[in-house]
């Protein structure tokens, strides 16, 4: 395998790399990788080996240790485990990648936006009160007699004080506040 180290390309030394461990049912560590292609960097064989792992071509075995009893990983060829190969995933290009992080950026404004909404509806202030007295009643059990002395039956809706309704908010706000600091995510319910 070392014949084709004099000038290692990249996907020649992926290859090769792939072909090495296609031939090792029981795995292999790093240091053997090494000294199966003296002529190529630890650094390089070390990408080539991570892409084929990244790809699924090559699992995370076992823990084992090297010669010096320093404990590796062990690595195995995909055929030796019985699971079929992932699929490659195509590599993005730099235009597609922008395209995804102004995407993101976009989105990431939204939500920011969303927050800043959320943050002021919940905050007490002449636009809030406008927009929400009156608008919570809650029905209250008649209790008494009318004026025959006939018990009251039913119940009569009753709008929620402007000073319930900051309370509310408050109490809201205050979750929020506690659920952020615990790193609780939301959920619907």
């Amino acid at each position: 395998m070392s014949e084709l180290i004099d000038a290692p390309k990249p996907q020649a030394v992926r290859d090769a790399v792939n072909k090495f461990a296609a031939g090792r049912a029981r795995g292999f560590i790093d240091e053997e990788l090494y000294r199966a292609f003296p002529g190529v960097s630890e650094s390089q064989l070390r990408t080539r080996r991570n892409e084929l792992w990244r790809d699924g071509l090559i699992v995370k075995h076992a823990r084992g240790t090297n010669a010096a009893g320093s404990p590796c990983q062990i690595w195995l060829h995909v055929e030796f485990t019985g699971q079929p190969a992932q699929q490659q995933k195509p590599r993005l290009t730099y235009s597609q990648l922008q395209q995804k992080l102004k995407t993101a950026e976009l989105e990431l404004e939204l939500r920011h936006r969303r927050i800043d909404a959320l943050v002021r509806a919940m905050m007490p202030s002449p636009e809030t009160k406008a927009a929400y007295i009156g608008e919570v009643k809650m029905p209250v059990a008649l209790d008494g007699y009318d004026a025959e002395g006939d018990p009251l039956d039913g119940s009569k809706d009753v709008t929620v004080t402007w000073d319930a309704t900051k309370a509310i908010m408050k109490l809201i706000t205050a979750q929020a506040e506690r659920n952020f600091a615990e790193g609780v995510t939301p959920h619907a319910g």
